[in-house]
């Protein structure tokens, strides 16, 4: 429950530094500084969270949050503020969390046991494979 509710903290945090840094009337250039560092969380959480569904509400609260928080300008339309912010916030949310699964999907794919420290020039030696139709001088590969 405490690493859930962490995971949650990480999501609404990230979105809330990733509105800071797009350009606003508080800061009209943004702010690169919080632009570097504003995913970081998100990425944590992704990192930790166990499941499709997880990471899909993760991102989904996330894109969520900075839609809200740097369109808020858009409740000033009274009469349509639920659909110029709510449908718009809802309908990327729902891409943020596709993106989501998409963003779990080959982390998890990626076997722990794989070693690529044995074969440190193998994408190098594939792309060249495929390329030029060899691979360079001294090395063999099996493909």
């Amino acid at each position: 429950m405490n690493q859930l509710f962490l995971q949650v903290f990480c999501a609404i945090f990230s979105g809330a530094t990733e509105s800071i840094s797009i350009s606003n009337e508080i800061l009209p250039f943004g702010s690169p500084l919080t632009a570097l560092f504003c995913l970081s969380p998100l990425y944590i959480a992704v990192y930790k969270s166990k499941s499709y569904k997880q990471t899909f509400w993760l991102f989904f609260l996330q894109t969520l949050t900075v839609h809200l928080l740097s369109s808020y300008w858009l409740a000033n339309f009274h009469g349509f503020a639920a659909f110029t912010l709510g449908a718009s916030a809802l309908g990327t949310a729902f891409q943020g969390g596709f993106c989501g699964i998409i963003m779990h999907v080959f982390p998890s794919k990626i076997s722990k046991k794989q070693n690529f420290k044995n074969k440190p020039d193998f994408a190098r030696i594939k792309f060249s494979k495929e390329c030029y139709g060899f691979a360079p001088a001294g090395f063999y590969m099996n493909t």
